[in-house]
């Protein structure tokens, strides 16, 4: 099911309460995310703190999904595109990726890969790389289905729940991605 009242947008240092708020409730839904719950910082100006730092690094971004039925216009998914700042990586980004479990199988994670790729070809990236554990399969059918390929295993780069996981290093091309 495809939702139609789903915005994605850039972020904006404005967007940074709202924005952690909905990092916090990820943490607690999602077993594949890099923080466990009640690890993120919660000093807001650090969110605030990432999003002026991708604004003022033209090829670095964060998109957020919001929805337009819940209250405040609610943040329910982000996808961030972090570029290598120095010269010879510069070609190079890491993107990370959550949606809400609220608005899953609504195409909102698509639509934000979909940005990425767009700005990546805007911005001149040649290469996003992504991080996925072995056993997160639909993370790594979403990154295939956009032209990711797995390039390499990290052995046990990720605890979660006290089971050390595989991790798929997998990254896409962006010039010879299909346009």
């Amino acid at each position: 099911m495809k939702l139609n009242t789903i915005i994605i947008r850039k972020a904006i240092p404005d967007d940074a309460l709202q924005w952690a708020n909905m990092l916090f409730k990820l943490d607690c839904e999602v077993e594949y995310t890099t923080f466990e719950s009640g690890e993120r910082s919660l000093d807001i100006s650090k969110y605030k703190n990432k999003i002026i730092s991708t604004i003022d690094h033209p090829r670095s971004v964060i998109f957020l999904a919001t929805d337009s039925q819940l209250e405040n216009n609610g943040i329910v998914g982000y996808i961030s595109v972090e570029a290598f700042k120095n010269n010879r990586k510069a070609h190079v980004s890491t993107a990370g990726i959550g949606v809400l479990s609220s608005h899953y199988s609504t195409g909102i994670a698509n639509q934000l890969v979909s940005a990425m790729i767009e700005h990546a070809r805007q911005s001149g990236l040649r290469r996003i790389e992504a991080h996925i554990a072995k056993s997160n399969h639909k993370s790594i059918s979403l990154a295939k289905k956009f032209g990711f390929i797995i390039e390499g295993i990290k052995r046990e780069a990720i605890r979660i729940n006290d089971t050390y996981i595989d991790e798929y290093l997998m990254a896409m091309d962006v010039i010879n991605h299909d346009k």
